[in-house]
């Protein structure tokens, strides 16, 4: 028989192994573990009945915990549509599943309700409702260095398709300079170049295409960077 440390690994290994697609990616650090540390100075100066606080707080923790693993579980029929393309039954479900919309509502506070607000950013985004996917994107948040990263470059996208070339490009800096990771900030910066362009603003798309030139030379955003400096030079 499994014991509860051994049923908590592996829904965390089920979870990870659901995530790991070219549009999701996500680390699901325990929200339980996160709240009693931020709490934990507001806990200590809690003189007064501090037994019963540190009780009461203790009960939060373990329900939380609880509460996002059994949200990691509702996630999968959701994702499944996901990446199936049927975007409407992975916002709000088929009758049998939840839906991410009701996933972050419901299981708000927890990892699985983050993770939920990614992907529903990413549904909105690809069913062209652009102010629903910039909200939940907006409300997600990573140390991941690889999804915070993806996260801020989907908000550029969905900035882009909105005509907002300097909201994009701000977007794609973002992604770009977040804990920066060579194989994708030269992807980002392009981005943020070819937007820079759309805002009319040709000097700051030259300065980052030569940013992208001179940083990430054997990137094939490299090649074409020298290319777009070549381009708005004859201009």
């Amino acid at each position: 028989m499994q014991t509860m440390e051994e049923k908590k690994n592996k829904q965390t290994e089920n979870i990870e192994k659901l995530i790991e697609s070219p549009e999701a990616l996500q680390d699901t650090l325990g929200t339980a573990e996160k709240f009693a540390e931020k709490n934990k100075n507001l806990i200590m100066a809690a003189m007064a009945g501090f037994a019963v606080f540190v009780l009461a707080v203790f009960g939060y923790v373990k329900f939380q915990d609880s509460k996002n693993m059994e949200g990691q579980e509702v996630l999968s029929p959701s994702v499944f549509f996901l990446e199936k393309g049927e975007y409407q039954k992975a916002l709000e479900g088929d009758g049998n599943s939840k839906g991410f919309v009701r996933i972050a509502d419901e299981f708000s506070g927890t990892a699985a309700a983050n993770l939920a607000s990614y992907y529903a950013g990413v549904a909105y985004l690809n069913t062209g409702e652009f102010d629903q996917a910039i909200a939940y994107l907006e409300d997600f948040s990573s140390n991941d260095l690889l999804v915070q990263a993806r996260a801020f470059a989907l908000l550029g996208d969905a900035y882009v398709e909105k005509e907002n070339y300097e909201k994009a490009a701000s977007y794609f800096e973002k992604a770009a300079s977040y804990k920066e990771n060579k194989a994708f900030a030269p992807t980002y910066l392009y981005k943020k170049a070819l937007a820079e362009e759309a805002a009319g603003n040709a000097n700051a798309a030259v300065e980052t295409y030569q940013e992208i030139a001179s940083d990430y030379e054997t990137s094939q955003e490299a090649i074409e960077a020298k290319k777009s400096i070549a381009r708005l030079s004859v201009k």
